[in-house]
């Protein structure tokens, strides 16, 4: 390392030192630099909502001719406290016996900055994302609409070029979308068939049939702002038996229509003496057809 380059790096420290940017004489561009890119997660936030927001570097890892890293400042800036609240911000670089490798945030310049410098070396290759930032959608927003944060990315490489390079991320925020689902309650669907009782006057049965003690029902909720037609049927697996619903008092025939927030309930009634001893045996099956609009 010659004297004057020595200098510039004494010079350097002695500006970290006193909290100072460290600017490295700029050269011409002679071989590929890194670039970048920043990620945004969830793409679209609600009120009151968490987003992480994570700079990465592109090729670093992966591109033989892209020049390793001595210095690395990353500037995320128009932080607007009335939209987002800063909550935590890190380096992604696992590295601490290097010169400086901080991330910090200035609450009154609006700005989340990355500090990397490493004098008596370069960053390894292995290194993808470098700075993560998670921040708060103010709750109190009325209002969807977006933030656009510049994000300003300077390189120092190991033949002490200097790359400066520009970006933005945009943060889109909303109210939360409104439900759109139906809740669908089961019964057991379990029966007993009973012969009921010889009576000898009419030589007959009296009360032989099915009995469900309750569990044989479904229960459809409509969530959605939206009206929906709801539809119960039963397919016997057995020619002997077959079924069908009622809300409880009267046959229920075809679809039902259910506004929003509504709620039906179908009970299932079977018909038909059973052919054979049958213990814990299918007989058949339910459908709850749904159609929206």
């Amino acid at each position: 390392m010659s004297i004057i380059a020595r200098c510039a790096h004494m010079i350097a420290k002695c500006l970290l030192a006193c909290g100072m940017v460290v600017s490295f004489p700029a050269m011409a561009l002679a071989a590929q630099a890194a670039g970048y890119e920043v990620s945004v997660s969830p793409e679209v936030a609600t009120f009151g909502e968490r987003v992480v927001v994570t700079v990465s570097l592109k090729g670093y890892d992966s591109i033989e001719s892209v020049e390793s890293i001595r210095g690395l400042q990353v500037d995320i800036t128009n932080i607007d406290e009335n939209i987002l609240t800063v909550d935590s911000y890190k380096t992604l670089i696992d590295d601490t016996a290097v010169f400086s490798n901080k991330a910090s945030y200035n609450k009154e310049q609006k700005r989340v900055r990355l500090a990397y410098v490493n004098f008596d070396g370069t960053l390894p290759r292995s290194y993808g994302a470098v700075l993560e930032m998670v921040c708060t959608v103010n709750a109190s927003l009325k209002d969807g609409g977006s933030i656009t944060l510049p994000v300003k990315v300077l390189m120092q490489t190991e033949t002490d070029q200097q790359v400066v390079q520009n970006s933005e991320c945009v943060i889109t925020y909303g109210s939360a979308p409104p439900v759109e689902s139906f809740d669908v309650e089961w019964g057991g669907f379990e029966y007993v068939y009973s012969h009921g009782e010889w009576n000898p006057q009419t030589h007959s049965y009296d009360r032989a049939g099915w009995s469900d003690s309750g569990t044989g029902y479904a229960k459809v909720t409509n969530n959605t702002g939206e009206s929906a037609s709801v539809e119960f049927s039963f397919l016997s697996t057995r020619d002997e038996i077959s079924g069908r619903f009622t809300d409880g008092l009267a046959p229920m025939e075809g679809p039902k229509m259910l506004r929003s927030s509504e709620s039906v309930t179908a009970y299932l009634e079977l018909q038909g003496k059973p052919l054979a001893a049958m213990n814990a045996a299918s007989i058949g099956g339910v459908t709850v057809s749904i159609v929206k609009g």
